[in-house]
């Protein structure tokens, strides 16, 4: 582990492959400080190809630290495309914490339709996730009223519940369109 830490604190591209050898012998034998050892090295690395390692450690039990050094790492790699792709993942760890990432990447390209996709998730963390996000983009209310719009008309229960739903609408009250809807 102390070797792997000191080649991620140089920089050095030569730990790249301990690194990532020692997340892989991490995952399969579940231990969390090799785990965090290696997701930060490589994000100190900037390895971007380490970006579905860092996911696959995700799927694992909760670990909260873990979670955060893996959003941050991969948030740090910008591997939009593996980040995108981990939208639609069936561990919603997995989904919040790419939801997250793109949401810290300068021109990522996170946009409204991704976030609404999980919006309305029947899995907590990942809609929480996607809650979070939504609220600190005002300029994309007006298309998320819409999508808003169908699914409380077809009685789909709204994302947080009640209060979810407050504070998401009383973010983008500045659209035109959520004032519309919260009108109707």
């Amino acid at each position: 582990l102390a070797r792997v830490r000191r080649l991620g604190d140089r920089r050095d591209p030569a730990g790249v492959p301990e690194a990532m050898d020692l997340l892989d012998q991490s995952l399969k034998s579940d231990r969390r400080d090799g785990q965090l050892t290696a997701i930060t090295a490589l994000a100190r690395l900037r390895h971007t190809a380490a970006a579905p390692a860092i996911l696959r450690a995700l799927e694992g039990p909760e670990d909260e630290a873990l979670r955060m050094a893996a959003t941050t790492a991969l948030a740090d790699l910008r591997d939009t495309s593996a980040l995108r792709t981990a939208l639609s993942h069936a561990n919603p760890r997995v989904q919040a914490a790419a939801l997250h990432a793109l949401e810290q990447i300068p021109s990522g390209g996170l946009r409204a339709e991704d976030v609404v996709a999980v919006l309305f998730s029947d899995r907590p963390e990942a809609r929480d996730a996607a809650l979070w996000v939504a609220q600190r983009h005002a300029d994309w209310g007006d298309a998320l009223a819409g999508s808003l719009r169908q699914r409380l008309l077809a009685g789909t229960p709204p994302p947080g519940g009640r209060e979810g739903l407050n504070s998401l609408l009383g973010g983008l009250m500045s659209s035109p369109a959520v004032q519309g809807l919260v009108a109707d």
